[in-house]
């Protein structure tokens, strides 16, 4: 290993672990300064040129070098990023009376039945939002001018020749999944709006309601709080992964105040120390999100060791959110929902889940076209709340606020990678059931498959793992046949 492999590990060892404490709400404020000022020799023009001379082409010269100057910019951006971070942890609304953390709006909303409360409560949270927007402000603004000083004509050009993924060609596939699906999503929009948010009319429908919707309270009693480990363990022990053993795998279910209400997974050392932390609030959303998370843990921890850090840390994250989200998949699949749970009367459920998989298809569709817009620099960060709003909107038919425009936009066009995880995780279900039938999940041939894929990491990209399953290409086809066949 290189000396510059063995400083970038160093690196992510204390980032990840900053990340997962602070995501945690073990601390209440972030450091992530005090991390980038150890290691302020690592994210410079001359170790990235360094590392492309030194760094053997095998061990992942040109990831590595990639991240160290994608990182250029996120180190000289540290001490704004803490006191972002910082903020958002110390910021409070609210609501009838009482302090919350403005962490916890989004779960507060997703338990509200109340549609006037709901709105309430969003409109504290995007209160507080505004009051952060500044500073997600300047930190876009100085990303951009830095990305330009390196000598890109703007972030997209950046984002695009380092990380060789082209964005224009995956906004093509969008547009055709939004296009194709159009008339299928407007009827199930409609119907479920009908059925569970009575009094809310079509003109009416905010993103506040559809966290509501989500959560799918009403299918609580197919997913047992207790059963929800229980029901993992058993079935990857079924596949002959005996991950509840496993001394590299922590769980974090505990409930804290300041505990991200996202669920995420830290991978502080690959294999040997990955964490799965998320904050339950209960029924299905639970199960999606806790499996989801799930699938990247068991991803990063049976990884191979002999793995250069490079394979092991970064690569094509397209590839660790395809195996997240094919362990997803069990928490909305019919035959693991009777075999692991005893459940068989799960149609209207697997319906609904099908139904607002596609709405969030759509979402992350219009994020990657108006991110585009938001990094391409024709538009003014003015000019790119609206956009952001009539974007979303029109995709979804939901409502979304200018307010949120730099909230939810995730750091290096990471919405591209969970498009193209969505077209290789269809793959690999795909190839799971042809060789091992409905049940997969039930014997050790797919737990050997699956193993096989996460010894690699991230070696490979998500177009060589789609190779590895028997597939040629990334495309939505497969994924729009599906919708449109079903519901036509």
């Amino acid at each position: 290993m290189s000396d510059i492999e063995k400083k970038l590990e160093a690196f992510l060892n204390e980032f990840e672990r900053e990340g997962y404490e602070t995501g945690a709400g073990l601390k209440e404020d972030a450091d992530f300064t005090s991390i980038y000022e150890r290691h302020s020799g690592l994210f410079t023009p001359e170790t990235a040129a360094a590392a492309r001379e030194d760094v053997p082409a095998a061990n992942g010269r040109d990831t590595l070098a990639a991240f160290i100057t994608v990182n250029i910019i996120d180190n000289a951006l540290k001490e704004p990023m803490d006191e972002l971070l910082t903020s958002e942890l110390k910021t409070l609304i609210t609501v009838q009376g009482k302090e919350v953390p403005f962490r916890q709006a989004q779960v507060l909303i997703s338990n509200e039945p109340d549609p006037a409360a709901r709105r309430e409560i969003d409109t504290l949270r995007r209160a507080a939002q505004r009051g952060l927007n500044p500073m997600y402000a300047d930190l876009q603004r100085r990303s951009h001018l830095m990305a330009m000083d390196m000598g890109y004509s703007d972030y997209v050009n950046f984002f695009q020749e380092l990380e060789n993924l082209d964005l224009t060609e995956l906004r093509t596939h969008t547009r055709k999944l939004l296009k194709e699906t159009e008339a299928v999503y407007l009827k199930l929009l409609d119907s479920y709006r009908t059925e569970l948010l009575p009094g809310v009319a079509a003109a009416d429908l905010e993103q506040c309601d559809m966290a509501f919707m989500r959560r799918a309270s009403h299918f609580d009693s197919l997913f047992p709080a207790d059963a929800m480990v229980s029901a993992t363990w058993k079935t990857l022990g079924a596949m002959g992964v005996d991950a509840e053993h496993n001394p590299n795998i922590t769980l974090d279910i505990e409930h804290r105040d300041n505990k991200s209400p996202r669920a995420f997974c830290s991978p502080v050392k690959v294999p040997d120390e990955v964490y799965l932390v998320i904050m339950p609030h209960g029924g299905a959303d639970d199960y999606n999100s806790f499996m989801h998370e799930l699938g990247h843990t068991l991803h990063f921890a049976y990884a191979d060791p002999a793995l250069p850090v490079a394979h092991r840390f970064l690569g094509d994250n397209s590839v660790t959110e395809a195996h997240a989200m094919t362990m997803e998949y069990l928490s909305y699949c019919g035959p693991w929902l009777a075999w692991a749970l005893g459940k068989s009367d799960t149609a209207a459920y697997l319906k609904f889940m099908d139904f607002f998989e596609l709405y969030m298809l759509r979402r992350y569709s219009a994020k990657l076209h108006y991110e585009m817009d938001l990094h391409g620099g024709e538009f003014s960060l003015g000019e790119c709340a609206n956009i952001y709003a009539d974007t979303l909107t029109r995709a979804t038919h939901v409502q979304y606020d200018a307010d949120d425009y730099l909230r939810d936009v995730d750091p290096h066009f990471y919405c591209a990678r969970y498009l193209r995880a969505w077209m290789l995780r269809r793959q690999i279900i795909v190839a799971l059931e042809q060789k091992f039938g409905e049940k997969w999940f039930a014997g050790p041939d797919a737990g050997r498959m699956l193993r096989g894929l996460w010894a690699l990491g991230q070696k490979e990209d998500a177009e060589a793992v789609s190779a590895r399953v028997g597939f040629h290409t990334l495309d939505m086809d497969a994924i729009i046949a599906h919708y449109t066949d079903t519901y036509a």
